[in-house]
């Protein structure tokens, strides 16, 4: 609401030229005709459910990898250079090859995501594990729970809040990266319909796709933090504590 509020009073006092930056009013009319459209709600499914698919690749991908890594010092080691390599690329930089794979459809988008979000979660999951405290894993050890049990019930707990740390992190990506993908490679979603608003001049169209885009990332990232709160009630506590 302050923000719309700055919004207002900058475009009435000629701050923003109101030929590129619609007033309040403009705006909220154009976001509640999108709302009643079905091609708003197409790709509004078509970005959210890209973010997701994606966000859920890069999870299932990347934590038994990171568990596996992060329990073996030699696979720890041995990957290190490969996964610090990889990590820093943007995902700008792979797009011309993505697309001469995949196209400009939901494949390539949903590539795009699960490339940036798999690292985050990764790099999480195995520190996480590695963070285990020994005295703990000792312990374990000397009642001899086996590994399936000492895994369940010391090295999980501790390492579940590295992961919800790396799920948050890489939903935000996930979410960023389907949209800048819509935008530059044209495939379906609310980046396409930027663009299109864009290019079209309808301004006030243009920025109610934005503002949504806003919406769907708030309410994306509380669903997560909601699941991860139910999953790992100890995880969100910790968190709490350390704030």
């Amino acid at each position: 609401m302050l923000a719309l509020a700055v919004l207002q009073l900058a475009v009435v006092a000629g701050a923003l030229p109101s030929r590129y930056f619609p007033d309040v009013p403009e705006l909220l009319s154009a976001f509640g005709a999108a709302l009643g459209t079905g091609v708003f709600w197409t790709a509004v499914l078509d970005t959210a459910g890209c973010a997701a698919a994606g966000l859920a690749l890069a999870a299932l991908i990347a934590v038994p990898t990171g568990v596996f890594v992060g329990r073996s010092g030699v696979l720890f080691h041995a990957t290190r250079f490969i996964i610090e390599f990889l990590r820093p690329i943007p995902v700008v930089a792979i797009i011309p090859l993505v697309v001469l794979l995949y196209g400009t459809g939901f494949e390539a988008t949903l590539f795009l995501v699960v490339f940036a979000a798999v690292f985050p979660i990764l790099l999480q999951t195995v520190y996480g594990v590695r963070d285990t405290d020994p005295v703990a894993l000792a312990t374990a050890r000397s009642y001899r729970l086996g590994r399936l049990r000492e895994f369940l019930v010391v090295v999980l707990p501790s390492a579940l809040p590295f992961v919800v740390t790396g799920l948050r992190i890489s939903a935000s990506l996930a979410l960023l990266v389907a949209l800048s993908a819509e935008i530059v490679i044209g495939a379906p979603g609310l980046g396409q319909q930027i663009v299109l608003a864009q290019s079209g001049n309808a301004t006030a169209q243009m920025y109610a796709l934005i503002l949504a885009t806003g919406l769907v990332g708030v309410l994306f990232n509380g669903l997560l933090a909601r699941a991860a709160g139910m999953a790992a009630p100890w995880a969100a506590q910790r968190r709490g504590d350390e704030s």
